[in-house]
């Protein structure tokens, strides 16, 4: 089933289905897939089931902190996993903009050091991650929100409206911060919008601006995580690495002022009437 609501399955039900669905579908990646795939498409699945909770959070009560901790903390579980491939990879990424060569040299020097300090965990086992995520999989069959529709539409607007405040936070020169708190806040509407792509024809019209907004911030988000662990390191020529976080530093405000200006146009409408549109859309 696809991640999405339907138009002829009560809002209600679509909770405890689209949940189940994301949780298998972790537990297989984990299960069947090479080691930097399966923490893809794992920690991917936990994002949408907590992105799923945050929609219906308003009529969960105190089931909503319980359970998007543990999805938390599952995927927090792989995220070191993750790290160490993002980061030679995004040194790999600044490759690809124009620069000088003793900055090119200082970028791959930089990229095979972080490669060398990466631990090998390609046989690393799952075991632990998959039986917790079986056990949140049963758990979700008993997710239940009050008031279904309008729980959903509340939860939608909170996301919208908390996004659209931490947005004024984000100067380009700032830090990082209140970046990486609107890069959260994007996917989960990102993913709300997703979700609601079936219900009306100019739903995937309205989703695609929003994931390209996440994808924008995701790209930022890891460059400060490089700038991070550069300062970390001690690279064998200074000078390499003044190379590499000026590059780094560049690459990122180029970013910014792509998604800064995206995310202005895009929180235009005002979470009133986001809630709106999503209560007459939601099925009943």
């Amino acid at each position: 089933m696809p991640y999405a609501l339907l138009i002829d399955e009560p809002v209600g039900e679509a909770l405890p289905r689209l949940a189940r669905d994301q949780l298998d579908e972790a537990v297989t990646a984990l299960s069947t897939l090479d080691r930097k795939t399966a923490v893809h498409e794992a920690r991917k699945s936990c994002k949408r089931v907590r992105s799923l909770l945050r929609m219906y959070r308003p009529g969960l009560g105190s089931l909503y902190k319980a359970a998007d901790r543990e999805v938390r903390d599952i995927a927090r579980l792989l995220s070191g996993t993750r790290d160490q491939d993002v980061l030679p990879a995004t040194c790999e990424g600044l490759l690809n903009e124009t620069m000088k060569e003793e900055t090119r040299g200082a970028v791959e020097s930089t990229r095979d050091l972080l490669l060398s300090t990466t631990n090998n965990q390609d046989s690393a086992s799952f075991d632990g991650v998959i039986a917790r995520l079986e056990a949140i999989r049963v758990a979700s069959q008993d997710w239940r929100a009050k008031r279904p529709r309008r729980s959903a539409a509340d939860g939608v607007k909170r996301v919208y409206r908390d996004g659209r405040r931490i947005r004024q936070k984000c100067d380009l020169d700032g830090p990082a911060t209140p970046w990486h708190e609107l890069r959260k806040s994007v996917k989960h509407h990102a993913y709300h919008a997703k979700l609601m792509k079936k219900l009306h024809p100019a739903g995937r019209a309205y989703a695609k601006p929003w994931g390209r907004l996440g994808e924008l911030l995701g790209r930022e988000h890891d460059l400060s995580v490089l700038m991070v662990r550069l300062a970390e390191i001690t690279h064998p020529e200074g000078r390499s690495l003044e190379l590499v976080l000026l590059a780094t530093g560049e690459k990122r405000a180029r970013l910014r002022l792509k998604a800064i200006k995206l995310a202005t146009r895009l929180y235009d409408p005002s979470p009133r009437l986001v809630r709106k549109v999503v209560r007459e859309l939601l099925p009943k």
